[in-house]
Order: C-alpha cells, then sequence, then structure tokens
C-alpha cells in the first residue's frame, strides 16, 4: 500500500493522512469495525513504527520516523506522529542509532549514497482490558512482547518488514 497509494497523483510524497489511511486499512483483517479504537474491545491496539533512512555519504544519514496508533479520542481516532529527528547538521551512523536503537539491523545496510530503505514495525499494544480468551487462546498463552520504546520487540505479535521505497514517497509531509 505504501508504493501504490499515491500512483494516481501528481504529487507522490507520501502525508501523514495517506499513512493513516495505510495504517487503517492494513488493521481491518482483525478490526472489521471501531473496535481498534478506545475502548479497545479485543484488548489489544495496532500500532506501526516507520524509520526511512536514505544514505547521504559514507557516514551522513537522513532519517524520519514516525508513530501511528490508534488509541484516543471519544469517537476512536488514529494519531500520528511524524518526527524528523534530522538536525542541519550531519548525522553519523552512530548519532543516528543512538537515537533509533531499531536501524541497527542488518537489513537496513546501505550501500551506496542515495539508497534508502524503509523498516515497518507493527505490532500491538495490550490494553488494561487485555484478556487472551478475547482473542482465541484458550489453551495457549500468547507470549507478550517488550513494550519498551526500543525493546527488540516494542509489542504484541510484532512483525517488522524492510523495503526499498519508491523514490520520491519519503519523507512523509507533515
Amino acid at each position: 500500500m505504501i508504493q501504490q497509494i499515491t500512483n494516481t497523483r501528481t504529487d507522490k510524497q507520501l502525508t501523514v493522512d495517506d499513512m493513516k489511511r495505510i495504517f487503517y486499512a492494513c488493521s481491518l483483517n482483525l478490526f472489521n469495525n471501531l473496535g481498534m479504537f478506545k475502548p479497545h474491545l479485543l484488548g489489544i491496539f495496532p500500532n506501526i513504527c516507520f524509520y526511512y533512512v536514505m544514505r547521504k555519504g559514507s557516514d551522513s544519514y537522513y532519517y524520519q520516523t514516525g508513530l501511528l496508533k490508534a488509541n484516543n479520542g471519544d469517537n476512536g481516532d488514529i494519531i500520528a506522529r511524524v518526527g524528523y529527528l534530522i538536525a542541519a547538521r550531519t548525522v553519523s551512523y552512530s548519532a543516528m542509532i543512538s537515537k533509533c536503537p531499531s536501524l541497527d539491523n542488518p537489513d537496513m545496510v546501505l550501500d551506496k549514497d542515495g539508497d534508502s530503505k524503509l523498516l515497518i514495525e507493527y505490532f500491538y499494544g495490550a490494553s488494561s482490558s487485555f484478556d487472551k480468551n478475547k482473542l482465541g487462546f484458550f489453551i495457549l498463552t500468547p507470549k507478550l512482547g517488550n513494550n519498551s520504546r526500543y525493546g527488540s520487540y516494542r509489542g504484541n505479535f510484532a512483525y517488522r518488514l524492510v523495503i526499498t521505497p519508491k523514490p520520491g514517497l519519503f519523507p512523509v509531509k507533515t
């Protein structure tokens, strides 16, 4: 969806609203209504983190991170936080990794200047009403992940995907 959503537009760059639509569509396989929003009827709520990285030079990187989560609003709303973590100065690999440890991943290695990659982490957070039986786990207890911001798995049922985005899609416009 990330690669195709802007195909019919002149301006191919993704927006926060595009990311919200993608996030909502990605969650429809489990939540076919507003159950993904508070009060979290299944006891879980989806989250997507994305990390866009482009190599500018041998030790110079441009990166953007974003978080989308279904976790607020009386009527249900997708919260989107897109942060530009780039200073006006050159960002070295070690400085980037210290800010975003998730990027220290062999799949995110960029060999040439101008190369870019996108790491997508999709995971579920457990709400206070989490009950394994609501998800159909009557015998097995699902292993819950580390919910810390930069844990190896940031939530429950975590999935990671690395792609090379089409040119012009990133950084996401805020």
